[in-house]
């Protein structure tokens, strides 16, 4: 779990894992001390430790309108303008998946695509980007602001517009 930790904290800052660097970083930037007591709360074996872990990470919730559960998130998270944003506690979110303000991953409770999705390494999911459903999210795509999907994205494509149109990615 402190590797999980240290990966977030990796795509925060440049600069190397250091203790003073990191204390220092994770003070000033709530979105990180929600990942820290996130993955810390993981980590906590004893009931204490759990409650005071927990009561930190209701803080940051109740205070950002964070409602992250990491229960499948993996490492190297990264939240941008940390505000809003809504994971479902059954989404699985792959390695180094980056969040902007009031993106939304959540469940469709009826129909052909009922369920949860499933968000593959290297995605970056931007402002108000609502993912929904029983769908897969190819490794390394990009959903545009305000794009709604609740269809499956294949690798590296870009997601653009409501209802979401796939856009192959350039290099």
């Amino acid at each position: 779990m402190n590797q999980l930790f240290k990966m977030d904290y990796e795509r925060f800052t440049p600069h190397k894992y250091k203790f003073l660097p990191a204390l220092i970083r994770r003070i000033r930037n709530h979105g990180l001390n929600f990942l820290y007591f996130g993955r810390k709360y993981q980590l906590a074996k004893n009931g204490v430790a759990k409650r005071y872990f927990l009561r930190k990470i209701k803080k940051h919730a109740r205070k950002y309108g964070l409602e992250i559960y990491f229960t499948n998130v993996g490492g190297g998270l990264k939240l941008l303008h940390p505000y809003n944003i809504t994971v479902n506690s059954l989404a699985k979110i792959g390695e180094n998946v980056t969040l902007f303000k009031g993106c939304v991953i959540g469940e469709i409770v009826s129909g052909e695509k009922a369920g949860y999705p499933t968000i593959c390494d290297g995605c970056t999911i931007y402002a108000n980007a609502v993912v929904v459903g029983n769908i897969t999210i190819g490794e390394n795509s990009e959903i545009a602001a305000g794009a709604f999907v609740n269809f499956d994205v294949p690798p590296n494509s870009v997601v653009i517009g409501n209802p979401g149109i796939i856009h192959a990615r350039k290099r």
